[in-house]
């Protein structure tokens, strides 16, 4: 199929491949809710001066409703806006969500797991029928007690 179109055999790969495979499935509404976040960031200088600190619901391009009180404000949107999108948020300094994941960190180098911000006990632990003689495990809110002193 390259040499019959004259183009790379990676090229022709990648491209079979991305026909071939179904996309990663997304809700069919994502569309409406991406359209009223984009409302949201648009508005935000005016929400900040006028709703600081409260909860705003936009629909189809429009400011809706808000409240202080969030779960308020949810359960009217819910029986205003029956299966329809509305875009629900508190308005704060900043129109962008910062998003802070924690996550281990693998090192090869004697399979040692080091977490970043957890305490780790001084003894070495078995979990899974597996005793790790490397790194001690991470404790658990019940489970910590047993590695105090």
């Amino acid at each position: 199929m390259a040499d019959e179109t004259a183009q790379a055999v990676e090229w022709v790969v990648s491209n079979l491949v991305e026909q071939t495979l179904a996309p990663f499935p997304s809700h069919p509404q994502r569309p409406a809710m991406l359209r009223e976040t984009a409302v949201f960031e648009r508005l935000h200088p005016q929400l900040t001066m006028d709703y600081l600190g409260q909860y705003v619901a936009i629909t189809k391009g429009k400011l809706v409703d808000h409240d202080a009180d969030g779960v308020a404000l949810l359960h009217r949107i819910r029986e205003a806006y029956p299966n329809q999108v509305v875009l629900c948020r508190k308005v704060e300094e900043t129109a962008a969500i910062e998003l802070h994941f924690r996550s281990p960190v693998l090192s090869m180098s004697h399979f040692l797991l080091e977490y970043s911000d957890a305490y780790l006990p001084a003894r070495p632990c078995v979990r899974g029928g597996r005793r790790w003689l490397h790194t001690p495990c991470p404790p658990t809110p019940h489970r910590s007690a047993r590695y105090r002193s």
